[in-house]
């Protein structure tokens, strides 16, 4: 089974989960951390989750921002165990997206095909005057 893990700097993770829910209703695969919200130990808190998983189940870490604390320690943790993949930078589209997957595990290629998907659903929206009443 997929699992997606969101952590990101202060509430983005549960934001984007409470979001991706009201679309497709509570969802067990999906689980946000937000980090530096309080004192708990951000590793511990990814470790913790981590104990409470499968072996088998393929795991999606999604983190806010390359290079930042956030995805930098999950990297680290991301590097000592096996099935987990790391996506800095996700947005929307790409979450529903996996939610919407029912595949037991995604192949690296499909995964890629999602990002290219996501990275296009990003749009800067320009109406002409003619436009702006259709669109609307």
């Amino acid at each position: 089974m997929i699992k997606i893990l969101i952590a990101s700097h202060d509430r983005m993770a549960s934001g984007m989960k409470a979001s991706a829910e009201f679309f497709t209703g509570p969802c067990d695969r999906l689980t946000a951390i937000d980090a530096y919200t309080d004192e708990q130990d951000f590793e511990r808190q990814i470790r913790d989750y981590l104990a409470k998983q499968n072996d088998a189940d393929q795991i999606l870490f999604l983190s806010d921002l390359y290079g930042g604390s956030v995805n930098q320690i999950m990297a680290r943790v991301m590097s000592e165990e096996k099935n987990i993949q790391l996506i800095s930078g996700f947005n929307f589209p790409l979450l529903l997206e996996l939610l919407e997957c029912n595949e037991a595990r995604l192949s690296e290629e499909q995964l890629d095909f999602m990002l290219e998907q996501a990275r296009q659903s990003m749009r800067r929206v320009v109406l002409k005057e003619s436009e702006a009443e259709a669109f609307f």
